[in-house]
């Protein structure tokens, strides 16, 4: 349940002033690459945008045909874009339209709506640590456009996690078997499926809902006390609500009352998410990893803190599994909340025959998603609360039912 530590590997010099070389380069030719005629590469879902780009403007009365669909080319692209560096050397002084310029990448809340005033709500830019070096993006903010994707993207469907580079090094410097979930083919669909079934199917929703509410009617009691700091309450809002699902107890983390442990867990976890996001996308740490194969002290620093939060996590769920086989033995049962949690119904309904995932690899997957599930809730919460900030007589009426 260890690994040795990564051997801390520094950059030469050379290579470093390499890069910025070839990254200063690419800023003063980055122009004449865009103007010159060159074939894109459209991603997996560009065919399958079944209808021009202005058409969610003004809705047509009746859906064009799958085979309408325009070719990548014709989404007008809202920036240059030249190879690894993308779009970032027009990015950096983008002019909005008050007249203001400033770093269009770092200010997203502002930049979305400007460029979707300009281009639709479909069009294309280059962004650096996402999809392929030489391929632009394709931004899609219209929910409507994003639905005619999820329709026709098939039985392996390409998923946003495919980008996050960071964890997936450290998934495949450790062999986790997790890693397969990083992709979108066989392997994914025979790991995913036993674990969407597990968690979304309505009969084990209703057996770990419970214990979830209560989490998160003790964290909506301590959320004033912590309004001064939501990002960092909502994280661990969010560990205590998946903590509750995926093992059937609380952690206490957002009142404070958990243990110290736990709330280490929450801030490593915090912490690695933190290095990550902006990792996927800086120049400098995607050059190291991807052109000259070098690991940086910041990716370094990563690993380190992903090891910290999964032997955490699995030492979660050895715990409830003993208290389990304890309990089976003729020790103490487990909680009601604990019987119904993902980990234990997961193991309990494992059919070998039909499931083609083994015990060990079903583990994995429940310590990945601990870990995972902290950001992408608290994300989804958050903008909730900004929704309902927008919305005083949604508030009225949640007052009203609770």
């Amino acid at each position: 349940d260890s690994h040795p530590a990564a051997p801390r590997q520094t950059t030469p010099l050379c290579i470093k002033r390499a890069a910025m070389s070839l990254a200063s380069a690419a800023r003063v030719s980055a122009a004449r690459l865009a103007m010159r005629p060159r074939p894109l590469r459209p991603p997996a879902f560009a065919g399958t945008l079944a209808r021009r780009w202005q058409s969610t403007v003004q809705p047509p009365a009746a859906e064009v045909p799958l085979e309408a669909a325009l070719p990548a080319s014709d989404i007008p692209a809202a920036m240059p874009s030249a190879p690894f560096v993308g779009s970032v050397p027009w990015a950096i002084k983008f002019e909005f339209s008050d007249g203001t310029k400033r770093h269009a990448f770092q200010s997203w809340l502002h930049t979305l709506p400007e460029l979707r005033r300009r281009h639709g709500p479909v069009y294309r830019m280059g962004l650096p640590g996402l999809g392929n070096p030489g391929s632009p993006s394709f931004i899609i903010n219209d929910p409507r456009e994003w639905m005619k994707i999820l329709r026709s993207e098939g039985s392996h469907p390409f998923g946003g996690v495919e980008s996050t580079w960071p964890l997936r090094t450290w998934l495949e410097a450790r062999q986790n078997p997790t890693r397969m979930l990083m992709g979108n083919g066989e392997e994914w669909k025979r790991m995913r499926v036993p674990m969407q079934r597990d968690l979304l199917a309505p009969k084990p929703a209703a057996g770990y809902v419970p214990c979830m509410a209560e989490a998160a009617m003790l964290a909506s009691k301590a959320a004033a006390s912590q309004a001064a700091d939501m990002e960092v309450f909502l994280s661990r809002a969010s560990f205590d609500l998946f903590s509750a699902i995926l093992l059937g107890r609380s952690m206490g983390a957002a009142t404070g009352s958990g243990r110290d442990v736990d709330l280490k867990f929450c801030e490593d976890t915090l912490n690695a998410l933190r290095m990550s996001t902006p990792m996927q996308q800086d120049l400098w740490e995607i050059l190291c990893h991807k052109v000259f194969k070098v690991e940086t002290a910041k990716l370094t620093q990563l690993m380190h803190l992903l090891d910290e939060a999964f032997f955490y996590a699995r030492d979660c769920t050895k715990a409830l599994i003993a208290k389990r086989d304890a309990a089976a033995a003729g020790g103490p049962a487990l909680t009601s909340a604990e019987a119904n949690s993902y980990l234990i119904q997961s193991l309990e309904h494992r059919d070998p025959e039909k499931d083609n995932i083994t015990e060990d690899e079903l583990k994995e997957v429940i310590l990945l998603t601990l870990f995972a599930s902290v950001d992408t809730t608290a994300s989804l919460i958050g903008w909730c609360f900004v929704q309902l900030a927008k919305a005083p007589h949604v508030q009225e009426k949640l007052r009203a039912q609770r």
